[in-house]
């Protein structure tokens, strides 16, 4: 298995354990036991988490995430599309199994910005996903 330099991991790194384990976003219980995701899976979970992830939810670093101030009250013409776009890359660039972030399309439906996007982990497993903003 390739060397990966992941910095906070608690099972054994070795192969697809290296994409975590984490409690499911949707409680629930299996066997008595809450339960989890592991894997691929754990990185799906992870990459929509972090595409949501707002200003301020994380106490720690509260500028990572994207700012609400950037859009909130703006129109399509005077959107700060650049501000967006560094924000996304900085929060997806924070995870060390991210390899690639990429923004594939951009547009208005009704009133919200959406926002498609391909995240890329260091095994090619590539997630296509998008946000409403």
């Amino acid at each position: 298995f390739p060397s990966h330099d992941i910095a906070d991991i608690i099972d054994n790194p070795v192969g697809k354990n290296i994409y975590g384990k984490d409690i499911s976003q949707t409680i629930s219980f299996v066997n008595d036991d809450l339960n989890t995701v592991k894997d691929e899976q754990c990185f799906i979970q992870t990459v929509n988490i972090l595409g949501n992830l707002r200003q301020g939810d994380v106490p720690w670093q509260i500028t990572m995430g994207i700012d609400d101030a950037v859009f909130v009250g703006s129109n399509i013409g005077s959107f700060a599309y650049s501000s967006l776009v560094r924000q996304l890359f900085n929060v997806f660039q924070s995870d060390d199994t991210v390899v690639d972030f990429k923004i594939t399309n951009i547009f208005q439906q009704q009133d919200s910005l959406v926002i498609e996007y391909s995240v890329r982990s260091f095994y090619d497993l590539i997630y296509n996903t998008q946000i409403k903003i």
